[in-house]
């Protein structure tokens, strides 16, 4: 039960953190600050984590939460890369993605439970988890 009780705390304390980021985007329409590519291997991260939403059905609760996390991820790249694209500076944004994610994808390949598309894409994040 304690197990549960953490999970739904952090979930929830993820979850109002991120709207927390969106609003305030809303709130003073600049992205100033943000890096545009960790946000984008945020939206990946909870993409592929949560792909087994259209195969595995455990609750309301945990559909309702893999969506959230999903649109929230989405929404902050909106806001970086449609609605306040001119205050987002490029320039400044230094993260190396391929360094990360080249040898994290194969990893998930090498490391899976099956060798399916579906198996590999949900280890992704895990894997990622290492670095």
């Amino acid at each position: 039960m304690q197990v549960i009780a953490w999970r739904t705390v952090s979930e929830m304390t993820c979850n109002v953190s991120s709207w927390m980021l969106n609003l305030t985007l809303l709130a003073h329409c600049f992205v100033v600050g943000l890096s545009g590519k960790s946000q984008i291997m945020f939206a990946i991260v909870f993409s592929t984590r949560y792909l087994d939403l259209f195969t595995i059905f455990v609750s309301v609760y945990n559909s309702v939460m893999k969506v959230i996390f999903i649109l929230s991820s989405y929404a902050t790249l909106f806001f970086m890369y449609k609605k306040y694209r001119a205050t987002y500076d490029s320039n400044h944004d230094t993260f190396r993605v391929e360094f990360l994610l080249i040898p994290v994808a194969g990893l998930a390949v090498l490391v899976n439970h099956e060798f399916t598309v579906l198996e590999v894409c949900v280890d992704l994040p895990g894997s990622l988890n290492i670095f």
